[in-house]
């Protein structure tokens, strides 16, 4: 499998489109932010490999939750054709969201924090809601704009379902 390909998520995002057809078009997570999210992943979270220190926290890992998440959720959808599965089609939207954006706080290390790198790894949960609250919150931070985070999260119109995702990542841990 190459990492680009992310395979598990075609399954997921056709369980998606099964239990809510319309959030396709209404988030139009094919086009924009799945790509949105390879891009951010690879311009800043990747890079990360490079520290010893670090668990790997990008591309691959998200492969592998994703793969996860379709061997733990597959029995599920099978057996509930019929019945929908205990997901609504919006909650397995922001669990793959919440899979794609759970480390973004890794980021933080480049951009002249004053943590050091143990401190990153120790707190990366909550630099990741922080970065998607202050996204949507306030766009203007500095900080946040030269990761380019207003790109992650375009079509959220809704500022609880950014909460929602920021706890998400905040308690991934």
């Amino acid at each position: 499998m190459f990492v680009n390909d992310f395979l598990p998520l075609h399954q997921l995002l056709d369980w998606v489109d099964w239990l809510s057809p319309e959030l396709e078009e209404k988030y139009k997570i094919r086009s924009i932010l799945i790509p949105r999210w390879k891009n951010f992943l690879s311009r800043h979270v990747d890079r990360f490999d490079r520290y010893p220190e670090m668990v790997t926290h990008g591309s691959t890992h998200i492969c592998n939750v994703l793969s996860l998440a379709e061997n733990m959720f597959y029995p599920d959808f099978i057996s509930r054709k019929k019945h929908p599965s205990y997901f609504s089609g919006e909650e397995l939207f922001l669990l793959i969201a919440g899979i794609f954006l759970h480390d973004i706080g890794m980021a933080d290390i480049s951009y002249g924090s004053v943590w050091n790198i143990q401190d990153i790894r120790r707190n990366h949960s909550v630099l990741s809601g922080k970065i998607l609250k202050y996204r949507f919150k306030d766009i203007r931070s500095k900080r946040f704009k030269e990761l380019n985070t207003e790109n992650l999260l375009p079509t959220f119109q809704d500022e609880n379902e950014v909460d929602t995702l920021a706890q998400i990542c905040i308690h991934h841990q």
